[in-house]
């Protein structure tokens, strides 16, 4: 999932810096806490291989906590950027499609660490 996850980066930064072209700063740094879960991802062995080393965890375990730790960080990110924004209607849309974006690849991200289990 590492090549996704810098697919994943690519497109939200793009995303930004067309914002950022279009005057729209508020939304280019809206979008910026779903990079997140992918750096998080790309960061994963790195963080895991230290962790095991001092914590009695395998490391799927620590793989699943860190990853639910990380969308509960992108997500109160994003109630901070959303309330920045200026509509209520379009507050309500960017946290239900930012977070359903998010949890989305949360959860695709925890299938793949459990998938040799499986």
């Amino acid at each position: 999932m590492i090549v996704e996850s810098f697919a994943i980066i690519a497109i939200i930064f793009a995303m930004a810096f067309i914002f950022l072209r279009a005057g729209k700063k508020t939304y280019a740094y809206g979008i910026l806490p779903l990079l997140l879960l992918p750096v998080m991802q790309i960061c994963m062995k790195y963080i895991t291989g230290f962790l095991t080393s001092f914590l009695p965890f395998s490391a799927i375990n620590i793989k699943v906590c860190i990853i639910f730790i990380t969308l509960i960080v992108a997500c109160i990110l994003m109630g901070f950027t959303g309330s920045k924004l200026n509509k209520t209607g379009g507050r309500t849309m960017y946290l239900i499609i930012c977070g359903l974006f998010t949890l989305v690849l949360a959860m695709i991200f925890v299938l793949d660490t459990l998938r040799p289990l499986i």
